[in-house]
């Protein structure tokens, strides 16, 4: 039976699979997602080891933004500093925590900002341990948040895009 792409990059991104067999897709294929991915900061040998040996961790699957998005959304309670009322309105005080919350999506550390201010830095790294990414990396990387933008989109959106370019084409 052959498969579409999008049945065979939704047997990687929900964890039916790792990583492809270098056989799962044809070299064409693999030429087209290498140049639509390098300008969001895979190489070549990224491109390889990751898509055809060691695979993903789900932080790179969903993508940063959304992990961010996820986890404010789980603890909007101790984000906000005035925890009594959670129906305030955006546009009026919430306090520091949660006006730099608003901006989560900039990379401007605004975001480990507020976990820190709301004493969240260890609940945060034990749930990026549960999507594949270490304590020290999480301290390194959100402080300095200089992420590729394929981290940030998340492969799951990056390969949608990809098909919805390039079509459902059968492999």
């Amino acid at each position: 039976m052959t498969k579409t792409l999008r049945d065979k990059f939704n047997h990687l991104l929900d964890g039916r699979t790792l990583h492809f067999q270098t056989s799962d897709l044809s070299p064409e294929t693999k030429t087209k997602l290498l140049d639509y991915l390098k300008p969001m900061g895979f190489t070549q040998s990224t491109f390889y080891l990751r898509f055809f040996d060691k695979g993903f961790d789900q932080w790179e699957i969903h993508g940063i933004e959304q992990v961010r998005r996820t986890f404010a959304a789980n603890h909007k309670k101790e984000l906000l500093t005035n925890k009594a009322d959670e129906t305030v309105s955006e546009s009026e005080e919430k306090g520091y925590a949660a006006v730099l919350m608003l901006n989560m999506d900039d990379n401007d550390g605004s975001f480990y900002t507020a976990l820190r201010h709301a004493s969240l830095i260890g609940v945060f790294q034990e749930y990026m341990k549960e999507l594949g990414m270490g304590r020290n990396t999480v301290l390194t990387r959100f402080t300095a948040e200089n992420w590729k933008l394929w981290e940030l989109r998340g492969l799951k959106n990056i390969l949608k895009d990809f098909i919805d370019q390039y079509g459902e084409q059968s492999e």
